[in-house]
């Protein structure tokens, strides 16, 4: 069973107007892993994370991110572990400083990249390249070159979907729900 998920991390604004600009509110209910639909964790290094347990959601869409990111720094990243596809990428005051996307489906060793990533991109993707050749490259029945989106956005903002938190908090992340308007209501319902 593969992860299939979005997460993005906001630095230089207040999480409940980012909650208020995704139309999202907290529950109150905690849990130790982003299991639920949607969560949230406050970071080290002033980072507010939502996760989202979805692939392509609109929360994670490129206009929301572009919108979100006003007056602060954004990163965001993507992966479906099914067929191996992950992406990050860092937009600040809504202009997409980088963004870096690996798809299996394409090559073992796709790798795509467009902007000016952090220093530490070619370390990481050097590293993971020398892995993967280790592996039998594209033969091996393991995907190295998946992690270097994910090991990049890990390094800025201290989150990796598939690793544990070091807070001290036991149930780190906060569930959160989709606040509802009057104009989300189906079309039939007059009430």
């Amino acid at each position: 069973m593969g992860v299939s998920a979005s997460w993005l991390a906001v630095q230089g604004k207040d999480p409940e107007h980012v909650l208020g600009a995704l139309g999202l509110s907290r529950t109150g209910e905690k849990e130790e892993f982003p299991d639920s639909e949607l969560s949230c964790v406050e970071l080290p290094g002033g980072w507010f994370l939502v996760h989202i347990n979805r692939f392509d959601s609109p929360l994670s869409s490129q206009a929301t991110l572009a919108s979100l990111s006003a007056g602060c720094r954004l990163v965001a990243c993507r992966v479906e572990e099914h067929v191996m596809y992950s992406a990050a990428t860092c937009l600040e005051d809504g202009v997409r400083m980088w963004h870096v996307e690996h798809d299996a489906q394409q090559d073992i060793y796709h790798l795509s990249s467009e902007g000016n990533p952090p220093s530490g991109f070619a370390r990481i993707h050097a590293t993971l390249k020398t892995q993967q050749d280790a592996a039998v490259g594209a033969d091996a029945d393991v995907d190295h070159i998946f992690d270097v989106p994910v090991a990049l956005a890990e390094t800025m903002t201290s989150y990796r979907h598939d690793k544990e938190l070091e807070l001290d908090d036991p149930e780190p992340f906060e569930v959160l729900a989709r606040e509802v308007s009057a104009s989300s209501k189906p079309w039939w319902k007059f009430w």
